[in-house]
């Protein structure tokens, strides 16, 4: 995982340059926005290459989430998870690393590495017994880091930066369509994860004794972040 992480961060970095060289080309009074600004959109551009990754690498396990694990996982879904989370940890560490003004959108990057660390130590031993909770977190990286993400980083640019540039009623029309899009990716996360813990929860019980709580907390934390962000952009007029 070491390595796939670190193959990331640097493919991020250097990706993050790229974009930095490209939108100064091509975008004329790139110098006049905010350098935080600058920054944040050329991190969120470069970290689109890995989320069209984890499309890949976590469909697998959302398209089989409510099938039996036992007939239905392979050693081959637990890799695929392993280097989803191996992934996400490496764009997300390098993202962390350029300045945000929201406190609680750093913490929902922290997921990403705590995801890795949590499947690492909890769920690698490539058996069935990894479905469990293996498939929900897939689920959100699948709806929230990758669908999601895609859709709310196109959002951001058109409204930080697209407004600048594009006439009005193109703008509203892009802008309409990533709103919806990511509307439908946190609805879907949403929902989808209450009805997969509601279908495994007898399992998910017998797994986790009286800490079950504990997971399911944490995925509506993770929850309530993604609709936090997406309320967001119904709040604009």
């Amino acid at each position: 995982d070491v390595h796939i992480a670190s193959l990331a961060f640097i493919v991020t970095g250097l990706l993050y340059r790229f974009a930095h060289e490209q939108l100064e080309a091509r975008l004329p009074k790139w110098t006049h926005f905010p350098q935080t600004l600058r920054d944040r959109m050329a991190v969120e551009m470069a970290c689109i290459p890995v989320r069209l990754g984890l499309i890949v690498f976590t469909l697998p396990s959302v398209l089989a989430a409510f099938s039996p694990a036992a007939a239905n996982w392979s050693a081959a879904d637990t890799r695929n998870a392993l280097v989803a989370c191996a992934l996400m940890t490496g764009a997300y560490l390098f993202d962390l690393i350029i300045y945000r003004e929201d406190m609680l959108s750093v913490l929902h990057h922290m997921m990403g590495p705590a995801l890795l660390v949590w499947t690492r130590t909890c769920f690698s031993s490539f058996t069935a017994a990894d479905a469990l909770v293996s498939r929900s977190l897939m689920m959100f990286v699948f709806f929230g880091a990758a669908t999601g993400g895609i859709a709310a980083t196109s959002g951001v640019f058109l409204l930080r930066v697209g407004k600048k540039y594009l006439a009005r009623r193109r703008l509203y029309g892009c802008f309409a369509l990533c709103v919806a899009c990511l509307t439908v990716t946190t609805v879907l996360s949403c929902y989808v994860n209450v009805l997969y813990f509601l279908h495994t929860w007898d399992e998910a019980f017998a797994y986790f004794g009286w800490f079950a709580p504990l997971p399911v907390l944490w995925e509506s934390f993770e929850c309530y972040l993604q609709w936090r962000w997406l309320l967001r952009f119904y709040e604009l007029e």
